[in-house]
C-alpha cells in the first residue's frame, strides 16, 4: 500500500519529461550559444576593455571610497544632531501650541521668543545635514561615473546574451549535474515519501475552472482539470515533434496560451475534450479509442478498460472539433475545426434539417428544387426513372432512393413500388408531357461552349464527372463549395435545348429562389454553352 501511494503513474511521466527538457534545454542552449557566437565578440571585447580601464582607475576608486566613508561620517553626525534638536523643539512646540491656546488677555507669552529661536537654530541644522547629504551623493555619483563604462558594457552583454542566460537557468533548476551539493541534496530530499508534502518537484499539477461547472446533482462545482499532471507540454511550442503524452497543442494561437482565445486557466482541457478531469492516470481520466485497434493496443499497453458510469467520456481523437459545438453551436464557420464546419455546411447542404429536427439548426429551405414547372424541363419517362432510382442517373445526386430497398424489394412491395412510382409521375405531370422542342436552333459552337465552361464561372458549383471514383474528395468546405450545384453528367439525356438555353439565360425566370446566378451571357454565348453540355448523355 505504502509503494502504490507513492508509486502513482503521473510520476513516471513526469520524470520522463524532465529528462526531455533537459535534453531540449540543452540543445536550446548550444543553439543560442551558436546563434550569438560571433555577435558577442565585440560585446565581450568591450567588456574587457571596460574592465581593464576600471582597473587602472582602482587607486582613483580608493580614494573616492576614503573619502565617501569620511563623508558619510560627517552626515551621520549632523543628521543625528539635527534629529537631536527637533525631538527638543517637537516639545516646545507643544508647549507653546499649549499656552497659547490657553492664553486669554493680550499680554505677550514668555515662551514664544524661546520657541522662535530654537525653530531657527533647527533650520540651521538642516541646512547642514542637507549639505553633507549632498557631498555624499557627490562622491556615490563620482564612484558611479568610474565604473559606468564597465556596467553599461556588461548591460549589452546580457541583451545579448538574454536567451542563453534565461536557457542556462532553467538548466540548473533541472539538471541535478549543474546543481550545488546542496541543491542537489534537496532536490532529491523534496520528493521522499512523507516529506513530498512540502514541496515537492513530482505533483499533481491541476486547475480550479470556476467558470466551467459540472453537475453533482445537488449542486454544480467548478471543474477541475489535472490532465498537465501527464500532457506536460501542451503549451510549450518546443515539443511539437515530441510522443504523447508531451506533445504541444496543436494551434496554440487558438488554445491554451494566455493570448489565446481559450487560455487554459478558463478553459482548461475537459471543457472541450469532455472526460474526467481530476482522473490521473490513463483509464481514470476516460480516454476513448478511436477504433477497436486502438481499444486492443490501450488494453495491452495500459491495462485500460471502460469506466461505465462516467456519463462524459472523453471525445475521441477523431470527434474531438466535436466539443467545440458546445459553445459555438449558432456559428457558420468555426476557427479551428474544419471538419465540424464540414459537418455544419453538410447537413445544410445535404438537407438533413428537411427530415430531421436538429435543435441547435434553423430550418433550412428545401434542398431540392421547385417541381412547379418540372414538365417544362423534363419528361414522364426520364421523371420515372429518375424516381424509382435516383444514383442510376446521377451518381453523387443528394436526393436518396427510396424505392428498391430492402424493406421493400419483395414481389408485392415491387408491384406497389412501381404504382406509387407511376402515380407521382402522374401527380407532377398533371397536363401530361408538353413537347418539348429540340430545335438545333439553340445548339451553338460545343468548342466555343466548353471554352466557356471553364472560363465564366461554372466549375465554381459543378463537376462534370462519370465515374464515381474520380470524384474530388470532399475533405474542407472550399472542396464542398465546388460541389454546390448538381453534377452534369448526362443533362443531354435529361432536358431539351430550348429549356437548357432559356435556364443559362436567365435561371430566375424558371424558377425565381434558385441558388443559381445569372451570368450574363449573349444569346450566342447562351447557344455554345448549350450545345456543349448537350453532348453529355446518359
Amino acid at each position: 500500500m505504502f509503494i502504490d501511494d507513492n508509486d502513482d503513474e503521473f510520476k513516471k511521466y513526469q520524470r520522463s519529461f524532465r529528462k526531455m527538457e533537459i535534453e531540449t534545454a540543452e540543445k536550446k542552449l548550444l543553439e543560442e550559444i551558436e546563434e550569438v557566437k560571433d555577435q558577442r565578440v565585440s560585446y565581450d571585447n568591450k567588456l574587457l576593455e571596460a574592465e581593464n580601464q576600471y582597473a587602472l582607475k582602482q587607486s582613483e576608486l580608493d580614494g573616492c571610497n576614503l573619502e565617501l566613508d569620511t563623508a558619510k561620517a560627517k552626515f551621520y553626525k549632523a543628521n543625528m544632531n539635527f534629529l537631536g534638536f527637533k525631538a527638543i523643539v517637537d516639545a516646545e512646540k507643544y508647549q507653546y501650541e499649549t499656552a497659547k491656546l490657553h492664553k486669554h488677555d493680550e499680554k505677550p507669552l514668555t515662551i514664544e521668543k524661546t520657541y522662535f529661536d530654537k525653530v531657527n537654530e533647527l533650520e540651521k541644522l538642516k541646512l547642514i545635514k542637507e549639505d553633507k547629504e549632498l557631498a555624499v551623493l557627490e562622491i556615490e555619483k563620482k564612484i558611479s561615473n568610474l565604473g559606468l563604462e564597465k556596467e553599461n558594457a556588461q548591460l549589452e552583454l546580457n541583451k545579448v546574451l538574454k536567451e542563453v542566460n534565461i536557457v542556462g537557468i532553467k538548466l540548473k533548476k533541472l539538471d541535478r549535474e549543474k546543481m550545488s551539493i546542496s541543491n542537489k541534496i534537496g532536490d532529491i530530499v523534496r520528493d521522499l515519501p512523507i516529506i513530498d508534502f512540502l514541496a515537492p518537484y513530482y505533483k499533481v499539477d491541476q486547475v480550479v475552472l470556476p467558470e466551467v461547472k459540472y453537475n453533482v446533482n445537488f449542486t454544480h462545482v467548478p471543474e477541475v482539470d489535472r490532465c498537465t499532471s501527464c500532457h506536460l507540454g501542451i503549451t510549450n511550442p518546443d515539443y511539437i515533434d515530441a510522443p504523447q503524452p508531451y506533445t504541444t497543442h496543436p494551434n496554440l494561437d487558438l488554445f491554451l496560451t494566455s493570448s489565446s482565445k481559450h487560455p487554459y486557466e478558463q478553459f482548461g482541457c475537459t471543457s472541450c475534450h469532455a472526460g474526467r478531469g481530476r482522473g490521473t492516470n490513463f483509464t481514470s481520466a476516460t480516454h476513448t479509442p478511436s477504433s477497436p485497434e486502438q481499444k486492443a493496443e490501450w488494453e495491452e499497453k495500459y491495462h485500460w478498460h471502460e469506466m461505465h458510469h462516467w456519463l462524459k467520456p472523453m471525445l475521441p481523437t477523431k470527434y474531438t472539433e466535436a466539443g467545440c459545438f458546445k459553445c459555438h453551436d449558432n456559428q457558420t464557420y468555426i476557427e479551428g475545426a474544419d471538419k465540424l464546419t464540414l459537418g455544419l455546411k453538410l447537413i445544410n447542404q445535404k438537407g438533413c434539417n428537411n427530415c430531421h429536427h436538429i435543435e441547435t439548426q434553423k430550418p433550412a429551405r428545401k434542398v431540392g428544387p421547385d417541381l412547379r414547372k418540372l414538365d417544362e424541363k423534363v419528361n414522364k419517362e426520364w421523371a420515372g426513372k429518375w424516381i424509382r432510382n435516383p444514383q442510376s442517373f446521377r451518381h453523387n445526386t443528394k436526393m436518396p432512393a427510396f424505392f428498391g430497398q430492402s424493406n421493400n424489394s419483395d414481389s408485392i412491395s415491387i408491384q406497389r413500388n412501381e404504382t406509387e412510382i407511376a402515380t407521382i409521375v402522374e401527380y407532377l405531370f398533371p397536363n401530361g408531357d408538353k413537347k418539348t422542342s429540340n430545335n438545333k436552333k439553340y445548339l451553338g459552337n460545343k468548342e466555343n461552349g466548353e471554352k466557356l465552361f471553364n472560363v465564366v464561372g461554372c466549375k465554381g458549383c459543378h463537376i462534370i464527372e462519370e465515374n464515381p471514383e474520380n470524384l474530388p474528395e470532399i475533405v474542407n468546405q472550399d472542396a464542398l463549395f465546388r460541389q454546390h450545384g448538381p453534377n452534369l453528367i448526362g443533362i443531354g439525356s435529361k432536358t431539351s435545348p430550348d429549356w437548357l438555353y432559356r435556364w443559362l439565360k436567365e435561371p430566375s425566370d424558371y424558377w425565381h429562389e434558385t441558388a443559381m446566378p445569372s451570368l450574363r451571357l449573349s444569346d450566342q454565348e447562351a447557344k455554345d454553352l448549350t450545345a456543349y453540355l448537350y453532348t453529355f448523355k446518359n
